[in-house]
Protein backbone atom coordinates (compact mmCIF):
# COMPACT_ATOMS: atom_id res chain seq x y z
CA UNK A 1 0.00 0.00 0.00
CA UNK A 2 2.88 2.35 0.82
CA UNK A 3 4.49 1.44 -2.51
CA UNK A 4 1.26 2.16 -4.36
CA UNK A 5 1.01 5.55 -2.69
CA UNK A 6 4.61 6.33 -3.65
CA UNK A 7 4.00 5.27 -7.27
CA UNK A 8 0.87 7.43 -7.43
CA UNK A 9 2.78 10.39 -6.06
CA UNK A 10 5.59 9.89 -8.58
CA UNK A 11 3.16 9.57 -11.48
CA UNK A 12 1.24 12.66 -10.37
CA UNK A 13 4.48 14.66 -10.17
CA UNK A 14 5.57 13.41 -13.58
CA UNK A 15 2.22 14.18 -15.16
CA UNK A 16 2.01 17.61 -13.55
CA UNK A 17 5.62 18.74 -13.90
CA UNK A 18 6.36 17.25 -17.31
CA UNK A 19 3.05 16.94 -19.09
CA UNK A 20 0.99 19.61 -17.34
CA UNK A 21 -1.75 17.11 -16.44
CA UNK A 22 -3.59 16.46 -13.21
CA UNK A 23 -4.17 12.85 -12.20
CA UNK A 24 -7.02 12.14 -9.83
CA UNK A 25 -6.56 8.67 -8.34
CA UNK A 26 -8.77 7.29 -5.61
CA UNK A 27 -7.45 5.06 -2.85
CA UNK A 28 -9.28 2.15 -4.48
CA UNK A 29 -7.24 2.72 -7.64
CA UNK A 30 -3.82 2.56 -5.92
CA UNK A 31 -3.42 -1.20 -6.29
CA UNK A 32 -4.58 -1.18 -9.90
CA UNK A 33 -2.22 1.67 -10.76
CA UNK A 34 0.72 -0.01 -9.02
CA UNK A 35 0.11 -3.18 -11.00
CA UNK A 36 -0.10 -1.28 -14.29
CA UNK A 37 3.08 0.65 -13.53
CA UNK A 38 4.89 -2.59 -12.69
CA UNK A 39 3.70 -4.07 -16.00
CA UNK A 40 5.08 -1.00 -17.76
CA UNK A 41 8.46 -1.25 -16.02
CA UNK A 42 8.67 -4.97 -16.81
CA UNK A 43 7.82 -4.22 -20.46
CA UNK A 44 10.51 -1.52 -20.66
CA UNK A 45 13.03 -3.88 -19.05
CA UNK A 46 12.15 -6.67 -21.51
CA UNK A 47 12.60 -4.27 -24.43
CA UNK A 48 15.97 -3.16 -23.04
CA UNK A 49 17.07 -6.79 -22.79
CA UNK A 50 15.86 -7.51 -26.32
CA UNK A 51 17.86 -4.53 -27.60
CA UNK A 52 20.90 -5.76 -25.62
CA UNK A 53 20.80 -2.73 -23.33
CA UNK A 54 21.70 -4.89 -20.37
CA UNK A 55 22.93 -2.02 -18.20
CA UNK A 56 19.48 -0.40 -18.40
CA UNK A 57 17.70 -3.69 -17.72
CA UNK A 58 19.94 -4.31 -14.71
CA UNK A 59 19.39 -0.75 -13.48
CA UNK A 60 15.61 -1.23 -13.55
CA UNK A 61 15.90 -4.53 -11.64
CA UNK A 62 18.31 -3.04 -9.08
CA UNK A 63 16.23 0.08 -8.45
CA UNK A 64 13.11 -2.02 -7.98
CA UNK A 65 15.01 -4.25 -5.56
CA UNK A 66 16.03 -1.14 -3.58
CA UNK A 67 12.31 -0.27 -3.37
CA UNK A 68 11.46 -3.73 -2.09
CA UNK A 69 10.29 -5.31 -5.35
CA UNK A 70 11.72 -8.61 -6.60
CA UNK A 71 11.56 -9.56 -10.28
CA UNK A 72 11.53 -13.22 -11.30
CA UNK A 73 12.35 -14.06 -14.92
CA UNK A 74 10.50 -17.21 -15.99
CA UNK A 75 10.92 -19.50 -18.99
CA UNK A 76 9.41 -18.14 -22.17
CA UNK A 77 10.39 -14.55 -21.40
CA UNK A 78 7.71 -13.93 -18.75
CA UNK A 79 8.70 -11.83 -15.74
CA UNK A 80 6.75 -11.84 -12.49
CA UNK A 81 7.12 -9.49 -9.55
CA UNK A 82 6.47 -9.54 -5.84
CA UNK A 83 7.30 -7.55 -2.78
CA UNK A 84 10.72 -8.72 -1.60
CA UNK A 85 10.88 -10.64 1.67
Amino acid sequence: RRMAAWLCSAMDALAGDVLGLSLEISEEGFGDLAGKLMELLIEVRALARKEKQFALADHIRNRLREMGIALHDRPGGKTEWERAQ
